[in-house]
Parts: C-alpha cells; structure tokens; sequence
C-alpha cells in the first residue's frame, strides 16, 4: 500500500514538472486571480500557453497594490504565472483606487482600456503616462486626483466617459494627439483649475476655439513657446519674466501654456534652465520657440 501511495506521488511530482516543462497547465482559466511583484492581476482569457490579463480584480475594498504603495510604478506589458505568457490589455475597474500617496504611473502600451474609477482620489498622482494604445478612458477613471496639473491624450482614445478627470482642482491642460472622442461624457473635465484649457492639433478636425464643448480650447502647435511676454521672440526678457514668476513678483502671477518650454506640463525651474540653454545656443534645444 505505501509502496502504491509513493508510486502515485512519484507520478503526480513528475506529471507536474513535465507541464512545467512545456510551458503548460491544466488549471488557469479566466477569472483567476494572481500576484506578482507586488501587482495583483485577474486572468481575462487564455489559449494554450498565452493569455491576456487585466490590473486588479474590479474590487471597492481589494486594489491591485496596496493603498500603502508610494512613489513611482511601472505596469508591465506582459507578466508570466504557472507557465503562461500574459499579455497585460486593461487596466481594472477600481484598480488603484485610493492610492493616496501613489505619486507616478507609467502605463505600458500593451493597454487598451483604462476602468472605472482606476485611479480615482489617487490624491497624490502628479503624472501619468497614456500610451498610444489605450482606446477608452472609463468613467471617474481619475476623478479627484487633487495633484495631477496635466494630461495627455493620445489619438488611440475613442470613448472618455462621465467625470473621468472630475474635480481634479489643479489639472489645468489636456493635450489632445487625435480628433476629439467619437464618445465624450458628461462633466469629463468639470471643477478642475480655472484656467483648465483643452490644446488640441490645428491638422484634427472637430475641434472648435475659444471652446469646445463647453471648455475653453486651442490648438497647441501655434505657440510660440519661450515667448512669455508676447512680444514675438524669445529673448532675455522672456528669461526674465519667467524668473520673476517663479519669484513670484507681484504682476507676474499669470502664466500662459508658452512656459512649459519643457513639455512636462508644469511651469517651474526647469523650465527656466531650459530657456537659459536655448538663449546660450546649448545643442539639443535649439527647437524652442517653433514648435
């Protein structure tokens, strides 16, 4: 009888190894549900040794990371768990929800669809990359994000739904790669900066300024970027004027988009230093001012 016993465990022990082997298993399905490296993820689908799977398990009280995780984090495109390949396509309903200190998120471009409320009250979250793979945008997807100033759409989105940057006080621009969304809800940009401003390219048709659907809108590539003062070229005095806004002169107070020389979306020192180097012909920034 142990004899047997041992016999069965000794063939179960190699049966195992050899699924391992050819890259196999006889138990992944879709729905379940897995970690690695800190990242929770839920199987969509599967098909032999490959699969796709999304960010998280579409949980109000279960993210993908726990709401401790601070600083900058990385979405791989692929991820591998009991000898399957996994594409990672989507980004969870509620995936980072109330990661409050979580302050940077680089999505890969394996990612087509980012779910509602994703990284809503990430209160945190000062930058966030959309790659040219991502079509939809869900609702609240960023709703609340109190410390995002910027954001970048790219031309892949098809559909942004209701409040996806609701209340995100401090966003002050969206710039916009594509013609405007076939699908755009209600209140997408509501109760963000005062000075909230879609940019948009002069070459993409369907959009509208002063406004577009009711937020104010201009097309970005026909700043003169580096001309703080308006006076048609870029000079010393531009340097000038940007370094007593960020002294924070009285009369100074107002910044326009042609600021970020940088393209980071914020007005700040670097910005400064980049102007600095394109007025001392330093390479690499000699574009300043015409892009």
């Amino acid at each position: 009888m142990k004899k047997r016993i041992v016999s069965l465990m000794l063939t179960a022990a190699m049966l195992t190894g050899l699924l391992s082997i050819l890259g196999m298993t006889a138990f992944a399905a879709a729905g379940d549900v897995f970690a690695l490296d800190g990242i929770e993820y839920k199987v969509l689908t599967v098909s032999g040794n490959t699969g796709t799977v999304q960010v998280g398990i579409d949980s109000l009280n279960d993210q993908a990371v726990p709401r401790t995780t601070q600083g900058e984090l990385t979405i791989p495109a692929t991820v591998s768990w009991a000898g399957i390949t996994y594409t990672v396509s989507s980004i969870g309903d509620l995936a980072f929800y109330c990661c409050s200190i979580l302050e940077s998120v680089t999505i890969p471009s394996s990612i087509s669809n980012i779910g509602d409320l994703a990284f809503s009250n990430c209160i945190s979250l000062t930058s966030v990359t959309i790659p040219n793979s991502v079509t939809r945008i869900g609702t609240c997807a960023f709703s609340s994000c109190s410390s995002l100033t910027n954001v970048t759409i790219p031309n892949s989105v098809t559909n942004i739904g209701n409040e996806s940057f609701y209340a995100c006080e401090n966003l002050t621009s969206a710039y916009f790669y594509g013609r405007p969304p076939a699908l755009f809800g209600s209140y997408v940009f509501d109760d963000t900066a005062p000075e909230f401003t879609i940019y948009y390219l002069s070459s993409q048709e369907g959009w509208t300024t002063p406004t577009w659907n009711g937020y104010r809108s201009e097309p970005f590539d026909t700043i003169k970027f580096g001309d703080l003062n308006g006076d048609g070229v870029v000079d010393i005095f531009d340097m000038l004027y940007l370094a007593r806004h960020l002294a924070g002169w009285p009369s100074y107070e107002s910044i326009t988009v042609a600021a970020d020389v940088n393209g980071d979306g914020v007005v700040d020192v670097f910005d400064a230093l980049y102007l600095a180097r394109y007025l001392t012909e330093w390479p690499g920034y000699e574009i300043l001012g015409s892009q």
